[in-house]
C-alpha cells in the first residue's frame, strides 16, 4: 500500500511538469517555477510530545480514574501499599526511640558521674584508713605492712581508673559514640524506606493524561462508591496496565538513511502525512535529527514538530505509521527540473561532478539550490534562460 501511494505521488508530480524531449539541452523556462520542492518519501511514525507505558504486578492501589489529567511528579499508583505503610510506622517508631535515647543518654551521663563520684569517695576513705594503719607504731610485722601497702597500691590504681571514667569529656565521648551508632542505624533504615517509596510510588514523569488498558481497573471503579478515592487490584503477572500521554504537541519521526536527507541542511524542510484528503494532511517543521543504534545498525531519525494548526488532527492519528512526503520551502522561486530529463545528457559530467556539476554544465549561469530524489531546484536569472 505504501509503495502504491509513493508511486501515485511520483506520477502526480510528473504530470505537473512539462515533458522535455531528450537529447538537446532543455530550456529552464520550460519548467514549472515554484518556491517548494518535493524531496523524497519515507516511512514515518506520528508520536505525542511524551509517552510512557507502565507494566506492573502484585497488589496495586490505583489513585485516579481513566482519563485523569496528571501533573509531573503526581503519584497515580502504589505497589504493595500496606507494606509501605507498615515500613513508615516502623520508621516513625525508630525515630521516636532515637529522640528518647538522646534525652536518656544525658541523664545517664549525670547518673554515671554521680555513681563514679560515690565510688571514688569510698576508695579515698579506704586508702586513708590503710595509710593511718601503716603509720601506726604498733604495727611491727613486716609481712603485714607489705600486705597493707599492696592494698593501698591497688586502691591507687582503682582511683586512677575512676578519675579517667569520671572525666566529663570521656563520659560525653562515650555518649556521643552510642548516639552516633544509633543515628547511623536509623539513617540506613530511612534510606531503605525512601528507596522503597521511590520504587513503589508510581509517579507521572510529565504533565499528561492517563489511559488504563485493564478491564479489571474499569470494573473496580464501576463498583466503587462516589466518595471512594482509590481502588485495589491484584495482578498475577507483569502486564501493561496504563499509559500516560502528553498530547499538547506531536512530532513526525521519519526514519531514513537516504543520503539526500543526510547531506542536506534540513532547516527549511517540512514533512507531510497524507490521510487521504487535503484537509486530513498533518504537517511538521523540521526540528532535529537523532541517531538510533538498533541491532548494531545506526539509523537517522529526523524529527518534525507538527504545526499548531494540525495538532487536533494529530490527536486522532497518534502512534500511526504513515508514508511521509518531505518537501523543502525554498527561499526563492526556482525552476523544478526532473532528473530523468537531463540524466543522460552528459553522463561523464554527472559521474565526476554530480548533479551540481551537471547543472553548471547545462546552464552555466545557473545554481543548484536543492537536490531531491526525483527533482532538482535550479535558480538562475530569468533573462538568461535560453
Amino acid at each position: 500500500m505504501k509503495a502504491y501511494i509513493k508511486f501515485i505521488a511520483l506520477i502526480l508530480l510528473s504530470t505537473l511538469l512539462t515533458d522535455v524531449s531528450l537529447g538537446a539541452t532543455p530550456k529552464l523556462s520550460q519548467y514549472t517555477i515554484s518556491n517548494k520542492i518535493w524531496i523524497t518519501s519515507s516511512e514515518a511514525i506520528l508520536k505525542p510530545k511524551s509517552f510512557r507505558e507502565y507494566s506492573l504486578y502484585g497488589e496495586i492501589t490505583i489513585l485516579c480514574k481513566d482519563g485523569a489529567e496528571l501533573q509531573k511528579g503526581e503519584v497515580w499508583a502504589i505497589v504493595d501499599k500496606k507494606r509501605l505503610e507498615l515500613e513508615q510506622e516502623s520508621l516513625e517508631l525508630a525515630r521516636a526511640e532515637l529522640e528518647t535515647l538522646n534525652t536518656e543518654s544525658k541523664w545517664e551521663v549525670i547518673d554515671s558521674r554521680k555513681q563514679l563520684a560515690e565510688g571514688l569517695s569510698e576508695l579515698l576513705v579506704k586508702k586513708q584508713e590503710l595509710e593511718v594503719i601503716l603509720k601506726d607504731s604498733r604495727l611491727t610485722s613486716a609481712e603485714l605492712k607489705a600486705s597493707i601497702q599492696e592494698a593501698v597500691n591497688q586502691i591507687d590504681k582503682q582511683i586512677d581508673i575512676f578519675n579517667t571514667k569520671i572525666n566529663p569529656q570521656n563520659l560525653e565521648r562515650k555518649r556521643n559514640q552510642k548516639l552516633a551508632e544509633a543515628r547511623i542505624s536509623f539513617q540506613k533504615r530511612e534510606l531503605e524506606f525512601e528507596k522503597l517509596k521511590r520504587t513503589n510510588n508510581i509517579k507521572a514523569p510529565f504533565d499528561g493524561r492517563i489511559k488504563f488498558n485493564s478491564s479489571q481497573i474499569a470494573e473496580k471503579w464501576d463498583q466503587a462508591s462516589s466518595e471512594q478515592k482509590e481502588i485495589e487490584i491484584w495482578l498475577e503477572s507483569n502486564e501493561t496496565i496504563a499509559e500516560i500521554v502528553d498530547d499538547s504537541n506531536f512530532s513526525i519521526h521519519l526514519i531514513s538513511d537516504l543520503p539526500i536527507l543526510g547531506a542536506s541542511d534540513l532547516t527549511d524542510f517540512i514533512s507531510t502525512l497524507n490521510q487521504g484528503a487535503p484537509e486530513g494532511m498533518i504537517r511538521g517543521k523540521f526540528s532535529h535529527t537523532e541517531t538510533d543504534v538498533n541491532a548494531n545498525r545506526r539509523q537517522q531519525i529526523h524529527i518534525f514538530n507538527v504545526i499548531e494548526a494540525d495538532i487536533k488532527k494529530a490527536k486522532d492519528a497518534v502512534n500511526g505509521e504513515f508514508l511521509a512526503n518531505v518537501h523543502r520551502n525554498l527561499r526563492q522561486n526556482c525552476y523544478i527540473v526532473r532528473k530523468q530529463d537531463i540524466i543522460s545528457l552528459a553522463p561523464d559530467v554527472l559521474d565526476q561532478q554530480g548533479w551540481q556539476g551537471l547543472v553548471k554544465h547545462l546552464w552555466p549561469e545557473s545554481t543548484l539550490v536543492q537536490n531531491g530524489a526525483q527533482l532538482l531546484a535550479v535558480s538562475r536569472p530569468d533573462s538568461d534562460d535560453e
